[in-house]
């Protein structure tokens, strides 16, 4: 389908967060691959070869924002227990 392994997470708290601090061009590309992906399984078709994602090509362009967000969350908890 063409999507990276952070464009199918859930929408959770924290993903939501991280979301919130990506580049605004970095997610006009996570939400047009999304779009894309709903469209061919919509048609049920498949991208042509050469536009699927290499997995050299897969980064987890996310994940350090949602280390972020839990280390901040886990800050923020740890100061509301003192």
């Amino acid at each position: 389908m063409g999507l990276l392994r952070d464009d199918i997470l859930d929408e959770d708290k924290i993903v939501t967060e991280a979301l919130r601090r990506l580049d605004p061009d970095v997610l006009a590309e996570r939400n047009f691959r999304i779009i894309r992906a709903g469209y061919l399984c919509m048609r049920k078709d498949v991208l042509p070869e050469e536009e699927w994602t290499k997995l050299e090509n897969d980064v987890l362009y996310l994940q350090p924002f949602i280390k972020q967000v839990e280390e901040e969350l886990a800050e923020k908890e740890q100061w509301e227990r003192e």
